[in-house]
């Protein structure tokens, strides 16, 4: 029973857990917070994202506190790097699933970086005890059954932008 309760646990955090919504509008990429950031905040976070290779251009507008809104206009030409990291939320000495978080912004030619979109969820089993993997079989196996795939997502995420904007891609901050 414990066994079944932690794969539909993983289920409903992947379920919830604040991953950003990728579309096309017109001849504009559109990424921006979905329902699930939504929930989280009350309400009180959203930002949105748009990326028109026409004009070459990111439109960034961030709402906080449900009151203070800002945008932000990022010429192709201001843009050095797009930038993709990966944490690990929950390193340490101990075995663990790992709270990944995958990071995609952009580099600016004057130095400063400007962070799009965070990436969130449970992900693997890192076993770094002196016991063999065998000894946790089950976590293996929870964690492989209920897998996500923000990696993929984000991944892609940083490529496209690389397309689109003509910048290189680095995971150096």
């Amino acid at each position: 029973m414990e066994f079944l309760f932690s794969i539909i646990s993983r289920f409903v955090i992947r379920t919830f857990s604040p991953t950003p919504e990728i579309k096309k509008e017109g001849g504009l990429l559109v990424i921006q917070s979905t329902w699930q950031t939504a929930l989280l905040t009350l309400g009180g976070r959203h930002r949105r994202v748009a990326v028109d290779q026409k004009a070459r251009v990111l439109r960034i507008t961030d709402r906080r506190f449900w009151f203070f809104s800002s945008s932000r206009r990022i010429e192709f030409d201001w843009i050095d790097q797009v930038f993709y990291t990966y944490q690990d939320l929950e390193s340490g000495p101990f075995s663990h699933y790992d709270q990944d978080l995958f990071t995609v912004g952009v580099k600016l030619t004057d130095g400063k970086h400007v962070t799009l979109f965070r990436f969130f969820g449970e992900g693997s089993f890192t076993n770094v005890s002196v016991w063999p993997d065998w000894c946790y079989w089950e976590d293996n196996l929870i964690a492989r059954t209920a897998q996500h795939n923000l990696e993929l997502m984000s991944s892609q995420l940083a490529d496209v932008l690389c397309h689109l904007t003509g910048a290189p891609l680095t995971n150096d901050i």
